[in-house]
């Protein structure tokens, strides 16, 4: 591997630890014994720590990098939903059902991943279907991906899987559905045909509705006789209604409207009972949609309200009474406010649940952007939520959507994190809120939240000395310059109180960190750091030449603190090799992760040690099969903390890789 070779012109004098995070007290990283267990070793630290020469580094579980979809309960505690895992660089998935007996709190794997899974229904705790598909084309540019797709049946509750029925030709791929009855009637909407059995599935055959230029996209069902099927024409130029009431054996047509070619589509279709219900058009020429109602069976509609059918994308509709329905808003690639958007009129007007209704709705909201919304009752549901940048997230609410709980996975932070010691810490952000405050005393398997700063302030980072007292630094909302306030607790996050304002305005923090309860420093990007000496309130720039790298950075503010140490001398850095993050301890100690060419054709991280203060390091790859995406290098977050020579994290993108042993091994949280 191409390695080594430029000279960092700073000399880094180098305290207790540098990183954004706090010095680990004497007496834990002098015993360097107190062990966490993981991936099952009970191991202490002194007998394992420390990576030997050209060993690679092992990772045990799974990140978060996925797609939720496809919500099932049938009643307030047994559930399904499918989890896709994408392979890298690839439109190619991998589909694992999940199960739960406790309305969401805990899931598990059912079932094995070898399928791709674009849908899933139970008729009751052993019978379901779901809609598996195939590839037969990837897609390309100007080409449409084509698949294959089949009907499954288990009987088991997803453990096994038999294959009922397949197509015969390939088509383009769409957005499959379910509904079943009972155990014996269901419907499937697979590609352009909708497909009923009447006998659990021993037969399906492909509904007629009597119209040949009719393409279905979305169903529902009020029960096994009144059903509603939205479909467009070939062209895409006009959208319409058929209607059944007996069944699936006859339908009519009850609503039409043209558009213009090549953009008409709907976003869902939802019915309370046999009479009222609504669907939601899209017109991808125009961006607009537009909401109907009827309250007599869809015999006469009219037109509620109007939704944007593009930036943010309707995913779906959900009513849950004749006032109150919900709509999962998808922001793709944003910025546009998204989220979970509800009506309190029948349709009248939205707005984004969780938000003011001011202009800048992403300053008060903190789900931003949604896949999917199911409610059991008026008061009981769950929602898939969408981080564009972390991936999927379920959400549950037991307050007809006022409030909303992250579920899976478990809170963990995605912003910053600091330790005071191997078990207690705290970190910035979660899925499903961006500005919360959490806390862990487990060493990160499990965190608890303790405050959430949204409405007020966007966080940043985040500096603790002990378990009581530390530090955020945060952007106050509304402020039009960009500029940074100091925050400070006294009592572990729970209240805090505003030191500073008005800090850094138009510039970006890379690292933040106190040293004690009088000192502390900031680094900007671009070359400034900030000082204080009196516990926050004041701060004083400076420049800074040492440059923008993760080594040189976070050298520099470990040198703040004052006192000589081992790295004194120059140190050697990385040429070809891009540093991702660096923990720097005492006694010329340190690591720094990097991603770099092994000579083969995918990137390969790797873990570097040092113990001479970086005149000489030992690399140790990470396993193969991380993505470029695994570390958060785009946005250039990626914080890395060791409290002694055992503990470590690393904040990926997807989330907190923890070791107990000197970086030989880490498991994901």
């Amino acid at each position: 591997m191409k390695r080594w070779i430029g000279i960092l012109t700073a000399v880094f004098i180098l305290t207790a630890q540098g990183g954004c995070s706090p010095t680990p007290s004497s007496s834990e990283e002098s015993s360097g014994a107190d062990s966490l267990p993981a991936s099952g070793s009970s191991q202490s630290v002194s007998s394992q720590a420390g990576l030997k020469p050209g060993e690679e580094v092992q990772i045990a579980g799974e990140d978060n990098h996925f797609e939720l979809h496809s919500i099932d309960f049938l009643d307030g505690d047994a559930g399904w939903m499918i989890r896709d895992r994408y392979e890298s660089g690839s439109d190619s998935y991998r589909s694992q059902l999940l199960t739960t007996q406790d309305g969401g709190a805990t899931w598990t794997k059912t079932g094995d991943d070898s399928r791709q899974l674009d849908a899933v229904l139970f008729a009751d705790q052993n019978e379901g279907w779901a809609v598996s598909q195939e590839t037969s084309r990837a897609a390309a540019a100007n080409v449409s991906k084509l698949v294959r797709y089949s009907v499954l049946h288990t009987k088991d509750g997803g453990k096994s899987w038999t294959v009922q029925w397949k197509s015969s030709s390939d088509e383009s791929e769409s957005k499959p559905a379910l509904w079943a009855g009972d155990a014996q009637t269901a419907f499937a909407l697979t590609g352009s045909r909708l497909l009923r059995t009447k006998n659990g599935g021993t037969a399906w055959t492909a509904v007629s509705f009597g119209i040949k230029d009719f393409i279905p996209v979305q169903m529902c069902f009020a029960d096994g006789k009144n059903g509603w099927v939205v479909g467009v024409n070939r062209k895409k130029s006009s959208v319409s209604i058929r209607y059944t009431s007996n069944g699936g054996r006859s339908w009519r047509r009850q609503f039409q409207k043209k558009m213009d070619e090549g953009g008409a589509g709907c976003a869902g279709v939802d019915f309370l009972n046999a009479k009222e219900g609504w669907f939601l058009t899209s017109d991808l020429a125009t961006w607009n949609g537009e909401l109907y109602h009827t309250a007599d069976g869809g015999l006469h509609w009219s037109k509620a309200g109007g939704v944007k059918s593009v930036r943010p994308t309707p995913q779906g509709l959900c009513f849950v009474d004749s006032q109150t329905g919900w709509i999962p808003l998808n922001v793709g690639a944003g910025p546009v406010d998204g989220g979970l958007s509800v009506t309190r009129d029948g349709g009248k007007s939205f707005q984004v649940a969780g938000a003011s209704n001011s202009e800048n709705v992403e300053e008060t909201q903190k789900i931003t952007s949604a896949r999917e919304i199911v409610f059991q009752t008026a008061q009981l549901g769950w929602a898939v939520g969408m981080d564009p940048n972390r991936g999927d997230y379920l959400l549950k609410t037991e307050d007809g959507g006022d409030n909303w709980q992250q579920l899976y996975p478990a809170p963990a932070p995605t912003v910053d994190f600091s330790f005071v010691n191997s078990r207690t810490g705290y970190g910035l952000g979660e899925l499903s809120d961006p500005n919360a405050l959490l806390k862990t005393e487990d060493g990160g398997q499990s965190w608890l939240t303790v405050k959430s700063f949204t409405g007020e302030y966007f966080v940043e980072n985040l500096s603790f000395i002990s378990p009581e007292e530390g530090w955020v630094l945060a952007a106050p909302v509304g402020a039009s310059d960009g500029s940074l306030s100091v925050l400070h607790t006294l009592d572990g996050g729970v209240t805090w109180s505003r030191l500073c304002g008005g800090l850094a305005p138009n510039e970006t923090p890379d690292c933040f960190r106190f040293f004690d309860k009088k000192g502390g420093a900031m680094i900007v990007k671009g070359g400034r750091i900030y000082r204080t000496a009196d516990g926050g309130k004041t701060w004083n720039p400076s420049a800074y030449s040492g440059g923008d790298s993760v080594i040189s950075n976070q050298s520099a503010l470990s040198r703040l603190a004052g006192g000589k140490t081992d790295w004194e001398s120059p140190t050697i850095a990385l040429k070809d090799d891009g540093a991702v993050a660096a923990a720097l301890l005492s006694a010329g100690r340190g690591f720094l992760l990097a991603s770099g060419s092994s000579g083969e054709s995918e990137i390969r991280y790797e873990l570097l040690t040092t113990q001479d203060a970086g005149k000489t390091w030992d690399p140790h790859l990470l396993p193969k099969g991380l993505g470029e995406d695994t570390f958060d290098t785009a946005r250039d977050r990626c914080p890395m903390q060791f409290t002694d020579d055992g503990h470590g994290w690393i904040l990926a993108a997807h989330g907190l890789l923890a070791t107990v042993d000197g970086g030989r091994s880490w498991t994901w949280q």
